[in-house]
């Protein structure tokens, strides 16, 4: 009974390596797919997104503005302001 438990337990480990080979593969033309579009993307439907990283004993507080194309994804313009410690 073992063995037949062993033999399964490698055959599904030989697909799950399968699986992350195709993964892999896939996830290399997506991100090639995705530098394609940012470049043609032209980037004419923005929006800004606010963001707010809290500081700490040491580190003090950011606000980060982004002009960001809302086709694409691309960030055109980023600004940071720091604030101060919390």
């Amino acid at each position: 009974m073992k063995k037949n438990n062993n033999q399964e337990a490698i055959d599904l480990c030989k697909k799950m390596k399968t699986l992350e080979r195709r993964a892999f593969a896939i996830a290399g033309q997506m991100a090639g797919l995705r530098h394609r579009i940012e470049e043609v993307c032209i980037h004419n439907e923005v929006e800004i997104k606010h963001e707010f990283h809290a500081g700490g004993y040491l580190d003090k507080s950011e606000y980060i503005d982004k002009i960001v194309c809302k086709i694409c994804g691309k960030i055109i313009k980023e600004t940071k302001t720091i604030g101060g410690f919390y």
